[in-house]
């Protein structure tokens, strides 16, 4: 009998594919990562104010004399 095999009797075999799975997951972070970032950054600019041509004059306020 092995050493390692009479330390751990009862341990599970190995998975395949852990490593692969890590990256895979690893990859899709960095990409919501960039996304937002990109998202963000790309609405990130100052809206333009609205400009409005009066084509009469104003009407003056009248003024109530004081009390």
């Amino acid at each position: 009998m092995n050493r390692k095999q009479s330390v751990y009797p009862l341990q599970p075999p190995r998975e395949r594919g852990t490593g692969r799975a890590f990256a895979f997951a690893l990859l899709m972070h960095v990409l919501l990562g960039l996304f937002l970032y990109h998202g963000i950054h790309w609405q990130n600019s100052t809206p333009a104010g609205a400009e409005a041509e009066l084509w009469t004059d104003i009407p003056p306020t009248p003024t109530q004399p004081p009390p």
